[in-house]
């Protein structure tokens, strides 16, 4: 006989209340095993519900350079990182600008002058009732192969408690309906074959394998 179990979790340093966890475990289990059933639970991150209210906007500087870098560092933190190993947010945001990165988000946005608005214009991020989530950062480039311009998925994050609900698909449309409307035909993005989670996201966004195979040399 299943009996059912609901978990009712405090709030977290923010004041935010998680939702209540549903758990099903079998009438006389152990401890044990009833534990392991609530990890498993609590492992796949948080909700995202109808009544989740979901936006994407474009990124303001002055709002949204924390949560940015704080989404990139709880990546980095969970291992998810695998794409993006060796290329932070942090540096996209700065480089090209000779700004060097600072420790301090709040002095690194006062840095910050008219020379980002490219950034800002093909940038956007992920609202779940008010938080960021997620983001995504553009850039136009040149492909080398037909010198037309191309739109460039420099990076995409999502917050590991909001992965696998949809954010990262509504973030790259966003993107790609900002391109379309500049008259840009082709959306490109990078991605290590090893990475299965942004493969599959990328894959189910439309993107496929493009005819120019990219090799390296380790020098």
């Amino acid at each position: 006989m299943w009996q059912r179990l609901i978990l009712h979790p405090v709030k977290d340093k923010s004041g935010t209340k998680p939702r209540d966890i549903t758990v099903f475990v079998f009438a006389g289990s152990q401890l044990r095993d009833i534990m392991v059933a609530i990890r498993k639970c609590s492992d796949r991150g948080a909700s995202v519900t109808e009544q989740d209210k979901i936006e994407i906007r474009p990124i303001r500087l002055e709002d949204d350079t924390e949560p940015i870098l704080s989404i990139d560092r709880a990546i980095r933190a969970a291992g998810h990182v695998i794409t993006y190993r060796n290329l932070t947010a942090e540096y996209i945001l700065s480089a090209g600008r000779g700004i060097p990165p600072q420790e301090s988000p709040a002095s690194y946005i006062r840095s910050l002058t008219g020379d980002a608005a490219p950034l800002l214009n093909l940038s956007f991020v992920a609202e779940v009732n008010g938080h960021v989530r997620g983001f995504v950062l553009g850039q136009v480039a040149r492909a080398r192969e037909s010198a037309t311009e191309i739109g460039i998925v420099q990076m995409i994050g999502v917050h590991p408690d909001y992965q696998r609900k949809g954010i990262g698909g509504r973030l790259v449309r966003a993107l790609s309906d900002k391109y379309r409307s500049q008259g840009i035909k082709v959306m490109r993005i990078g991605v290590d074959y090893r990475d299965k989670s942004l493969l599959g996201l990328v894959e189910d966004a439309g993107f496929g394998v493009d005819r120019l195979v990219i090799y390296s040399m380790v020098l």
